[in-house]
């Protein structure tokens, strides 16, 4: 529900004027997550484009192919301290195979996301493999056809499920399937 600049409950959207001195972040905040090695070709052609990204938010990105993880961080100039948690999205997002073009949108103000694990709603192997199939539908048309009429990405890989967008009930789709 989102509020409109004449209720009361509206919250006004936070800018650089806003901050004082123009940095909010006192000490240094960061966040890793690790990928897996068949994404190590995918993730090191696309890390210029995400520092480009991260820079945008005044944030930084270190990518350690030895240990196979991303870190990000803030600067001393980063003005949003929501950003951080922002960017902390975006890598985990990049770490299951979702495309560059369509991580990013996490940084927009009222898109969030959840990673939802799908293997540990049963047992057998063979009712993981129908829930993934009604997730993905076929030629991914299920995911396509959310992603049209809700405003709602998801994406499979393995025994997860990414869903990003601005729908409040993200994690409902896999877990009714």
């Amino acid at each position: 529900m989102t509020s409109t600049p004449t209720s009361k409950y509206h919250v006004p959207e936070l800018t650089q004027d806003d901050v004082p001195g123009g940095a909010c972040c006192v000490d240094e905040t960061t966040f890793a997550t690790q990928f897996p090695s068949y994404l190590e070709s995918y993730i090191r052609s696309i890390w210029p484009a995400v520092e480009m990204v991260l820079k945008q938010h005044q944030l930084t990105g270190k990518l350690d192919l030895m240990e196979g993880s991303m870190t990000v961080a803030t600067t001393r100039r980063t003005w949003d301290p929501y950003s951080i948690v922002k960017a902390r999205d975006f890598i985990r997002l990049l770490a299951r195979n979702v495309p560059l073009a369509q991580a990013q949108k996490i940084f927009q103000t009222e898109i969030t996301c959840d990673i939802i694990p799908i293997s540990l709603k049963g047992k057998s192997t063979r009712r993981f493999v129908k829930r993934r199939d009604r997730l993905v539908g076929p030629q991914g048309s299920d995911t396509k056809g959310t992603g049209n009429t809700h405003g709602l990405l998801r994406s499979c890989a393995g025994e997860n499920s990414c869903g990003y967008g601005s729908c409040k009930r993200l994690s409902t789709g896999p877990q009714d399937c």
